[in-house]
C-alpha cells in the first residue's frame, strides 16, 4: 500500500507521471479526465487489468476496450470495483471524475 500512497503523493509534487513496474505488472494513477492507454505497447491483448478507486469513490466512470466496459458507473470499495477485467482492444479509454489507480498485467 505504501507504493500506492506514493502515486498519490507524487501527483501533488510533480507534473510527471509515475509508473510502478515490477516486470510482471504496471500500475499508475489516472487523474480526473479522459485517458487513452495504448495497451499494445505494454502487452498483448487479453491481459488482466483493473481500475481501483483508492481514497474516494469515483461517481462516473466510462471505459471502452475492456471485456466488461463501464458506462457512467460508480466505482467504490464495498460496491463495485473493476479489479479483474481484461484488455480486448489495442487502446483502452477511460473517463473518470476522480483519480483512479490503473493496474495491468504485462506477462
Amino acid at each position: 500500500m505504501a507504493a500506492i500512497d506514493t502515486l498519490f503523493w507524487w501527483k501533488s509534487h510533480s507534473a510527471m507521471q509515475l509508473y510502478l513496474w515490477n516486470g510482471q505488472s504496471l500500475v499508475f494513477l489516472l487523474d480526473k479526465g479522459c485517458h487513452a492507454i495504448a495497451v499494445d505497447s505494454f502487452c498483448s491483448e487479453k491481459k488482466q487489468c483493473g481500475l481501483l478507486p483508492i481514497g474516494a469513490p469515483c461517481e462516473h466512470v466510462t471505459t471502452t476496450g475492456l471485456k466488461w466496459n463501464l458506462r457512467n458507473q460508480r466505482l467504490r470499495f464495498g460496491e463495485l470495483i473493476s479489479s479483474s477485467n481484461q484488455c480486448l482492444e489495442e487502446v483502452v479509454t477511460i473517463e473518470t471524475d476522480s483519480p483512479l489507480v490503473w493496474t495491468m498485467e504485462l506477462t
